[in-house]
């Protein structure tokens, strides 16, 4: 359903359905900061609902027609089923409804927006470009799915004309957007509940790429074939920038060398020109990347270099991606989110290298039944590392 546009802005009680999710708190939390109304509901409380309740939000655990009984807009998660009685209550009511690609269009109207999107590394490489941009004074609106530790917060409302938004591809939410900057660092099958393979996914992608304007800049990870076709299909002449380990990636991280604090130092070079040493506090390959994808977007945006590289030295990583909760009888617990086979054996290779010659166990929970259906083989081999 389309809703008249400005809808948003016009709204004094604002309700959200899926309150409780890392994407919609972060939503719920700028909405605030703006000083609409918000109510909201959920099937349990969080800390993210109970830091919102603390802004001010009122907070209900569980649904009910009766919740949206006051509130002249809804928004509503893609998590939410077209049954849930309070989008049914609402519809009734002929209250507005915007679900997440409606709603991103509403809030980055007018906006310079810097979309991060991928199946892997959207979080972490959204946060470096956030803390990045704050730290050059850009004073930017930020929309990421994960909490930034820096900050406390997973989104906040700046004052500058940039936006860093975490852009999802999860029914095809990220076509709300038209970005100035489009990151792309990777793309694979995964949600199979709402894509049929991976050309279905590559797909959403292409379509997301294309509404890069002309006059702006397509940034993608030089190491991923997916990503790389985006390349060789898009010629409308914008600008597009290539990160990554391959020889022939514009911006390129090589000589990387495990330092003693369990991160990352390695080379930079743009366009085959050393741009000197940079170092990561965080492990992984991975996050090498992520890391890339963040300078390739700095320079872009005129940032210089040496801040970057300040910013990524200081960088403690996002909560819930290779989060040290500390150490208990010689055993060290980390907490990673990584709900796919790629996410779970780049984990584990940042576990070894982050802890050399300790024994390795993986605790893995399942995220979706169509998902762990859909790649069960890639999860038996992709675990199957751990335990040694």
């Amino acid at each position: 359903m389309s809703e008249p546009r400005h809808v948003l802005a016009n709204a004094k009680h604002i309700h959200i359905i899926g309150i409780g999710g890392v994407g919609m708190s972060g939503v719920a939390k700028l909405l605030l900061e703006k000083g609409h109304r918000i109510s909201g509901s959920d099937l349990s409380p969080s800390p993210l609902t109970e830091a919102l309740h603390q802004h001010g939000a009122t907070i209900h655990s569980g649904h009910a027609a009766s919740h949206v009984a006051e509130a002249d807009l809804v928004l509503v998660s893609t998590a939410v089923p077209p049954d849930n009685p309070e989008l049914v209550e609402a519809r009734a009511r002929s209250i507005p409804v915007l679900e997440r690609r409606e709603l991103l269009a509403e809030l980055t109207a007018g906006a310079q927006v810097i979309a991060v999107a991928g199946t892997h590394g959207k979080t972490t490489t959204s946060a470096l470009l956030a803390l990045i941009l704050e730290r050059a004074d850009r004073s930017p609106t930020v929309l990421v799915g994960g909490v930034i530790p820096e900050r406390g917060t997973n989104a906040w409302a700046g004052r500058g004309e940039q936006w860093v938004v975490e852009a999802d591809e999860y029914k095809q939410a990220f076509l709300g957007l038209t970005p100035r900057v489009a990151v792309v660092t990777n793309i694979e099958l995964d949600h199979p509940d709402v894509f049929r393979d991976f050309e279905d996914v590559l797909a959403a992608f292409r379509e997301f790429a294309r509404r890069v304007p002309a006059e702006g800049t397509l940034v993608l990870c030089a190491d991923d074939p997916g990503a790389m076709a985006l390349r060789n299909e898009l010629t409308n002449g914008r600008g597009i920038l290539t990160y990554g380990f391959s020889q022939d990636a514009d911006w390129r991280a090589f000589g990387l060398r495990p330092h003693p604090g369990g991160g990352t130092d390695f080379q930079v070079a743009f366009q085959q020109r050393a741009r000197g040493r940079f170092s990561l506090r965080l492990p992984g390959e991975h996050n090498v990347q992520n890391s890339m994808a963040a300078l390739a977007v700095a320079h872009e945006l005129h940032i210089d270099l040496d801040l970057a590289r300040q910013v990524l030295a200081e960088f403690g990583g996002v909560a819930r991606r290779f989060q040290v909760l500390g150490e208990v009888a010689g055993i060290a617990i980390v907490d990673d989110y990584a709900h796919h086979p790629s996410e779970i054996r780049a984990t584990l290779a940042a576990a070894r290298q982050r802890y050399p010659g300790r024994r390795l166990w993986a605790l893995f929970q399942p995220h979706t039944f169509t998902r762990t259906k859909a790649l069960l083989r890639e999860f038996a081999q992709a675990l199957a590392s751990a335990g040694s």
